[in-house]
């Protein structure tokens, strides 16, 4: 009996207690991503990689497996990859553009770059290169800071300050909790979810213990 409650907790914790991998909610279509970081109050970041680009790999293997990476990225940030090849579209101040012109758009001059935006497609710039996970993550830190305005990225690092991620309720429609459970793999409805950064849809007043709860209005 012993071993089989040590088995238990074993696969309990196994399933309820580690996030998955952050790679496993990467988008690739930008449109869809930018729904859902408006539906869930995040950010945006868009990632131009290349098939051929060796450092595009690096970053998701080194960065983007990091875990305090995927608790920032889960919570405040819809992350998306694209690449010039493909043939899917997006529409940025009511044009369409393909992925390709995008790369020229924003002046993506090599791979991997990251773009940040928030909800109404404000840019928070565009920046070229592999990036390590402490200047990633000081980045990450510095668009949710809320007075970034006031303070440049070089004084915001050395200065040292830190912020962290928010706990928040969103209340939304049944139809854009419908888009979400069909589009945004972060969105579960679960009472207790598996993963510990999930967007919860929880219609109970005693919800979990996540960042992020969603609630039909």
């Amino acid at each position: 009996m012993r071993n089989k409650i040590f088995i238990f907790f074993i696969l309990f914790i196994s399933v309820f207690s580690f996030s998955e991998p952050i790679s496993n909610y990467v988008f690739t279509d930008i449109d869809t991503a930018k729904k859902v970081a408006s539906l869930t109050d995040k950010y945006l970041i868009i990632m131009f990689s290349s098939d051929s680009c060796i450092y595009c790999k690096k970053f998701k293997e080194n960065v983007l497996t990091d875990d305090e990476i995927s608790e920032w990225l889960k919570t405040e940030y819809v992350f998306t990859e694209i690449n010039p090849t493909s043939s899917r579209k997006a529409t940025f101040g009511g044009k369409q553009y393909t992925y390709s012109q995008l790369y020229g758009g924003f002046g993506v001059r090599g791979t991997p770059s990251f773009l940040f935006m928030d909800q109404n497609e404000n840019s928070f710039g565009i920046l070229p290169g592999y990036l390590e996970k402490e200047n990633f993550l000081q980045i990450l830190m510095y668009i949710k800071y809320e007075n970034n305005n006031d303070i440049s990225l070089d004084d915001f690092i050395s200065q040292n300050l830190k912020v962290s991620v928010s706990k928040r309720i969103i209340y939304l429609s049944q139809d854009d909790i419908d888009f979400l459970m069909k589009y945004d793999p972060n969105t579960v409805e679960l009472k207790y979810s598996k993963d510990l950064y999930s967007n919860v849809v929880s219609a109970d007043k005693d919800f979990p213990d996540n960042y992020v709860v969603i609630k039909k209005k």
